[in-house]
């Protein structure tokens, strides 16, 4: 019998209930909950509960760098004293203490590309697996049978007592990608290659490329008694939901010339108080710019200050169409040469992809097509293009539902129209916007396009300190809200 929901702060969804009901006590088992139905708190519930009954000691949770945050703050939400440590591979030292100072266990967050790092180093051994509870999260970047961070991962999930895998979207593109999240929680005993024959129809070079998925009502029929798949009437209902903001952590050449521009962005803004808005947004449109790996030169050509394949956003985009979309999406972008890195980067990992830019004329309502009723799953737009009544929802049985907000500009108008684009009439399915920061500077005026405020004021008002520069001044001047 599943115990009660232990937050009454926090009263339990139906799906989550039912979510639980089906996994508790498993030794392995799948929580495939789309975005927004809470399997954060599925997973730490269930990890409280056992830790109750004295089963487990430990949680350590296994997710993609740019959410570990949003874990521990999920986690405070509902329990402010449990410890928690959240890895770091240049304070191993400290780590090592935490682990072993914590003798009644806690919460240890780790990514996935350190999870190799994590078991060679020893650090591991500090942990009484035979009493942690061990979560991947976003688990589709589990699937490369040959990669270090699978093999990694494999390792600690086979000498653990509880291992659950959290992630919306269970495959990227072919029934092969399922293989290494069930062998994670121990729901098959065939290795990749007996799966992927099993699974799929191989073709191309040396027969290595995935043309076909058959026997999927066999896989599904295996799968079952390991896993939960939520039903679409849970997100029935929503509206907009915007999603915590994704930190971009910036090659080293990209962060010195930022934090260069940034730091003559501030002195001009503490020092000049005649310095107007379109002045300073100009400036700003600069660090823009370099978040995104490009620059612009003095003939106003943008040129690539870092490669696509390597660029830090991309790969945080990449992330979030890879583990947390489930239909088609829509990626904003401000610069012309985001698009074309963009594109360019997906292609090459095998998505059918759609532009919308400025100057493509008639070409404008084929790529449209494409997406709308075609098997195009991404659209990359110009936010200035895309903020013209377009109707890009998408059909019913795979609407569009996500955006992804590569870069912004300053117009409150725009963004309002761009994150309409999506929407249908009755259809009552949320629609999810995702934003990614570079600095606080950026932070700071994303939130204040997503609160509709004026992202100029924003701006004029940042102090890397405090938040805010010359209150009084802006207040006077600008009618700065309060």
């Amino acid at each position: 019998m599943v115990p009660d929901w232990p937050f009454p702060d926090r009263p339990a969804r139906e799906v989550q209930t039912h979510a639980l009901a089906k996994g508790w006590g498993k030794p392995g088992f799948a929580y495939f909950l789309r975005q927004r139905l809470g399997k954060t708190l599925l997973a730490f519930a269930e990890y409280t509960l056992l830790r109750e009954q004295g089963k487990v000691d430990w949680m350590v949770v296994i997710c993609p760098n740019s959410i570990k945050q949003q874990w521990v703050d999920e986690i405070e939400s509902v329990d402010e004293i449990i410890p928690i440590c959240v890895y770091e591979s240049q304070k191993k030292d400290k780590i090592g203490e935490f682990l072993t100072k914590v003798p009644n266990g806690g919460v240890f967050i780790i990514n996935y590309e350190s999870v190799k790092s994590f078991m060679s180093n020893g650090l591991w051994q500090r942990i009484n697996t035979l009493k942690t509870y061990l979560v991947a999260d976003e688990s589709s970047k589990i699937k490369e049978p040959t990669a270090k961070m699978t093999k990694a991962c494999h390792e600690l999930s086979s000498i653990c007592s509880y291992r659950r895998v959290l992630t919306g979207k269970p495959t990227a593109n072919s029934n092969a990608d399922i293989w290494g999240q069930l062998k994670f929680i121990g729901a098959t005993d065939r290795n990749y290659y007996q799966h992927k024959f099993t699974y799929c129809i191989m073709g191309g070079y040396q027969g290595r490329t995935v043309k076909k998925n058959i026997n999927v009502d066999q896989l599904k029929a295996e799968m079952a008694p390991y896993c939960y798949i939520a039903e679409d009437k849970y997100i029935q209902g929503f509206e907009k939901v915007y999603e915590p903001l994704r930190p971009v952590q910036m090659s080293g050449k990209q962060k010195e010339m930022y934090n260069e521009m940034e730091s003559e962005l501030i002195v001009e803004l503490q020092n000049d108080t005649k310095a107007t808005a379109p002045i300073i947004l100009t400036k700003y449109l600069r660090l823009q710019q370099i978040s995104s790996g490009i620059i612009g030169d003095t003939d106003s050509n943008q040129l690539n200050i870092v490669e696509p394949h390597s660029n830090p956003r991309i790969n945080n985009v990449i992330d979030i169409v890879e583990n947390e979309i489930t239909n088609k999406c829509i990626i904003v972008c401000r610069f012309r040469l985001s698009i074309d890195n963009l594109r360019n980067v997906f292609t090459k990992k095998g998505y059918k992809v759609a532009v919308m830019h400025g100057g493509m004329g008639k070409e404008l309502n084929q790529q449209k097509k494409l997406f709308t009723d075609g098997d195009h799953s991404i659209l990359i737009a110009q936010i200035q293009v895309l903020s013209f009544g377009h109707t890009l929802c998408g059909p019913d049985d795979n609407p569009c539902i996500d955006m992804v907000f590569y870069e912004n500009d300053f117009s409150l108008i725009n963004r309002a129209q761009c994150e309409s684009r999506p929407e249908k009439m009755g259809r009552e399915m949320p629609i999810g916007y995702f934003d990614m920061y570079a600095s606080k500077m950026d932070k700071i005026i994303i939130e204040a396009l997503i609160r509709k405020e004026d992202a100029a004021l924003a701006l004029m008002g940042y102090s890397k300190k405090y938040g805010i520069l010359n209150r009084e001044l802006a207040e006077h001047q600008y009618e700065l809200p309060r």
